[in-house]
């Protein structure tokens, strides 16, 4: 009696073709373009309400410290120091006054005066994070060539805010004639630039201005 035994194929295994390849290639770039977008906006979102708590923040100390002071601080006056390398006038070290005014750290050695009020204990430099502070310590030189130490608040791009008297307030100076602020409020402009950290103070329908946070008014 004859046995029939199955006859055995061997199957070639079938590659990839190459529109499969593609398409899968495709379809991981689209998964990590979305994955990195993602990651981006949320980095995003925190950054702003970040900066957006902070700038309250401020904005309630400056209000309480011209409760106490029937003026909001400039930089020149006493006791503030350093008079000359930051005053509000916008500029990149001008949130070294609202630093000064407080935490009271009117000589800036990141300690503040005997008996000078804190109005916001956030802004010890010894407190601050390692990584992204929002008191930094900076190095400058006077008129003199001294080297001077200030802290400045920086926002969570790393970039300086920016403080400015209003236009309603009087600044500070020698004789009679008085100098007024140049903010777009009456009482004080304190803003950061955003994540592009650029900014039109003079044109506040600049587009460059769109990201800016801060009390800055917004047309």
């Amino acid at each position: 009696m004859k046995t029939s035994f199955p006859v055995l194929r061997h199957r070639t295994a079938k590659g990839f073709s190459l529109m499969e390849v593609l398409i899968v290639m495709v379809i991981i770039v689209v998964l990590a373009t979305l994955t990195i977008g993602i990651y981006t906006w949320m980095e995003t979102r925190k950054n702003e309400e970040a900066c957006t708590s902070i700038t309250k923040r401020i904005n309630m100390g400056l209000t309480q410290y011209y409760s106490d002071h029937g003026r909001y601080p400039y930089g020149t006056e006493k006791p503030f120091q350093n008079s000359g390398l930051a005053v509000a006038d916008g500029g990149d070290y001008s949130s070294n006054v609202v630093y000064m005014a407080l935490f009271g750290d009117f000589k800036n050695t990141g300690i503040p005066e005997k008996n000078a009020t804190i109005y916001d204990t956030e802004l010890n430099p010894a407190s601050q994070p390692g990584a992204n502070p929002t008191v930094r310590e900076i190095q400058l030189r006077d008129k003199a060539g001294q080297q001077k130490t200030l802290y400045i608040l920086s926002d969570p791009w790393g970039q300086p805010y920016r403080y400015t008297l209003g236009y309603d307030q009087s600044i500070p100076r020698r004789g009679s004639n008085a100098k007024y602020g140049l903010g777009n409020n009456p009482t004080f402009d304190f803003w950061s630039f955003g994540k592009d950290g650029d900014s039109n103070p003079k044109n506040l329908r600049a587009p460059e201005n769109a990201d800016d946070i801060g009390n800055q008014p917004k047309l």
